[in-house]
């Protein structure tokens, strides 16, 4: 990266409550991964995927 750049650092909490309330990295549940680097445009190319499934008043979006 050019040196101009300013360095930044952002740390994505996921949440993965269990039956129906998953969130998954890569198709994988995210329960069963560790902490994992990700480039910034791999989050927003959908490399993490809300699985919830509840009625549309309660669900956490992919995007916002």
């Amino acid at each position: 990266a050019p040196p101009t750049l300013p360095k930044v650092a952002y740390l994505y909490m996921l949440q993965s409550q269990g039956l129906l309330h998953d969130t998954y990295l890569y198709g994988v549940d995210v329960k069963k991964i560790l902490p994992t680097y990700l480039n910034p445009t791999e989050v927003m190319d959908g490399a993490i995927v809300s699985g919830n499934c509840v009625s549309a008043c309660d669900k956490n979006t992919t995007y916002h």
